[in-house]
């Protein structure tokens, strides 16, 4: 309760208790309330005017004493229940324990007990003639010690008040926060209190396992996105039902926006993967993303299933097709599961699918720790990195080769798993494909650990879809407010784009929108920081043994550095036809920028972004 006693009334005549008893009590504690405590004391025949204050008293004796008391009888009137005649409080340690034992003594179980039989008792009457609560029994007698310091830690003096308990709920159910998060804040905001944490993990736990199981769940969500794609026609829902009981072992849908809109813009590079732990029926959450001219990841589709085998991502990867028109994506990252590898090779035969590079290091390491020993495992991660980052079919197979010869435990894992899907990540591969600069799952995993913070695994299938409406709907408004700041023109300040290379940006203005510019500004910005080196066409020649090795063979090792390999740009090329070629260099770095500048006699193209410029 939130009422306050700011005031008792007291019969001078007959009350022993003065008023300065009470000068510093103006909250209930047992409500949540403050008591401040300065100096109680009981006798016989003390009065009150209500059954609150005498709990506010009797709390705040117990705690200057260094004890707790607790309820231990309770008369009502026997005309009017509403009416308490009299309460009796006893010591927390009143009583003896009742040992429970039988005559097996391997089911006996050890325990203590903290009750001595406390004869500490007050008992509170209120008469049928009189509006005021006599004190009419008070035995102030222990046989235990006590401490008014320690006594703060008891459990009933930790005990969350209500205005915390209102807090932890709202929290918990509404804003998804975990337990350091609500400690934080309710540190904060209640300094008075002694939160045990504890009693905190208990409150959330309770609070998030309060669903009510709904046996007509499924159904619910089920005909809510029906009902949807009533209302708008483009919406695709594509349930699967098993069974003779109907059960949902699979769905599909795509809002009439991502159908119309974000897929057939956007399937040029999609991001695939699952995750568990979303709903209370252990139902896999598929996600399909994308990255959007903003270069901002946007949800293109999404499926719930009961199993996560080939079978069911067969289904999936059907019923995109079928949203789609048939619309497959032309490069897929996933991760390294063989379900997902062989159900895209059956319904998307068309598309290059390219393994998440983070997924197969963490593989790579693994299958190292196990097989070898020592500085071994790190020195096999490292050849792979180097392996990896192979800027040809020839050195690939040579560092493949030595890796077979170098790690013999290992060799059945590069022979079997490793080389047989080289296509799907070793970087000569994967270098002249169009990838948006996508080498991992990394974006639909970010976008798992946002949904996961508003779920759990005790979420039902109606609260998880609303939750990834939610999600989809935050993405919207962030475009809608990019296109709103990029319809309305800014003037800046001066800057290299808009004065050595002003022909240049305009151009890119009128072609490209706000984030894409941004970018190509910031590297015209940057251009003024690098420094041009002539190279010879000896060099070229020599690329293994000298410039190769001196200059482009540092970076062998950093697996997400993108590289361009000198060889690489010239394959094809007559050197008959080079005239000079250029080695561009960042100033502050000590590492040559993989980019060169080329001149040929043929032709001459200038793009600033890849440095690279032919002759005509």
């Amino acid at each position: 309760m939130d009422n306050e006693i700011d005031e008792i009334a007291w019969p001078k005549e007959t009350n022993n208790a003065s008023e300065n008893q009470l000068s510093g009590y103006n909250e209930s504690d047992t409500d949540g309330e403050i008591v401040n405590v300065n100096e109680v004391a009981l006798t016989i025949d003390d009065l009150f005017n209500d059954w609150e204050s005498v709990q506010v008293i009797i709390d705040s004796y117990a705690k200057q004493n260094g004890f707790v008391v607790v309820k231990s009888r309770k008369d009502v009137d026997p005309i009017d229940k509403s009416i308490i005649r009299q309460r009796e409080y006893i010591c927390w340690k009143f009583g003896t324990h009742q040992s429970k034992k039988v005559e097996d003594i391997s089911l006996h179980r050890d325990c203590s007990s903290y009750k001595t039989n406390c004869p500490w008792q007050a008992s509170f009457y209120l008469g049928k003639k009189s509006n005021l609560i006599r004190l009419t029994k008070f035995v102030q007698e222990y046989n235990h010690q006590c401490d008014p310091e320690t006594i703060e830690l008891a459990p009933k003096n930790l005990r969350l008040p209500q205005q915390i308990i209102n807090k932890i709920e709202h929290y918990t159910t509404n804003g998804n926060l975990g337990a350091e998060q609500q400690y934080k804040l309710l540190v904060q905001e209640f300094p008075q209190y002694n939160i045990a944490k504890k009693n905190l993990y208990n409150a959330i736990q309770k609070f998030r396992g309060v669903r009510i199981h709904d046996k007509t769940d499924a159904a619910t969500m089920l005909l809510s996105l029906l009902k949807q794609r009533e209302d708008d026609p483009d919406y695709v829902v594509i349930p699967r039902l098993e069974g003779p009981a109907n059960e949902l072992t699979g769905l599909f849908w795509m809002t009439s926006y991502q159908c119309n809109d974000l897929w057939p813009k956007y399937h040029d590079v999609i991001v695939y993967d699952t995750t568990s732990k979303t709903n209370r029926y252990e139902m896999a959450l598929s996600l399909f993303v994308a990255v959007d001219n903003n270069y901002k990841t946007r949800i293109v589709a999404q499926a719930l299933t009961k199993y996560e085998n080939q079978a069911d991502f067969n289904w999936i990867l059907q019923c995109t097709l079928q949203a789609s028109n048939n619309l497959a994506p032309k490069v897929l990252f996933t991760d390294s599961d063989p379900a997902i590898i062989a159900a895209v090779q059956v319904v998307y035969p068309q598309t290059r699918h390219l393994l998440c590079i983070y997924h197969l290091l963490e593989n790579v390491k693994k299958k190292a720790k196990s097989k070898l020993r020592g500085d071994m495992a790190s020195s096999f991660v490292e050849d792979f990195y180097t392996m990896r980052n192979s800027y040809s079919e020839e050195q690939f197979n040579t560092k493949y080769q030595e890796m077979l010869n170098k790690y013999e435990p290992c060799r059945p894992y590069l022979e079997k798993r490793i080389y047989p899907s080289r296509e799907s990540w070793a970087q000569y591969c994967i270098s002249k494909i169009f990838t948006a600069g996508i080498e991992s799952t990394q974006r639909v995993e970010s976008i798992n650990g946002v949904i996961k913070k508003l779920v759990d695994r005790g979420t039902l299938l109606k609260e998880l879809v609303m939750a990834i409406e939610r999600e989809l709907d935050k993405e919207s408004h962030y475009t809608r407010i990019n296109d709103f700041y990029g319809s309305n023109p800014s003037v800046g300040l001066s800057s290299t784009y808009n004065t050595i290379f002003k022909e240049l940006d305009s151009v890119l203005e009128a072609n490209l929108l706000a984030i894409p510019l941004s970018i190509h500004r910031a590297q015209m910005n940057q251009s003024l920081l690098y420094q041009a080196n002539l190279v010879s066409i000896n060099q070229v020649e020599d690329e293994e043994t000298n410039f190769n090795n001196s200059v482009l063979g540092i970076l062998g090792h950093s697996h997400d550095i993108p590289q361009i390999r000198l060889r690489e740009l010239l394959n094809g090329i007559s050197y008959n036809d080079i005239t000079e070629i250029w080695e561009v260099s960042y100033i502050a770095s000590k590492l040559p920028n993989h980019t060169t500048l080329l001149y040929l006699k043929t032709r001459r193209y200038f793009a600033p972004v890849c440095l690279l410029s032919i002759k005509k």
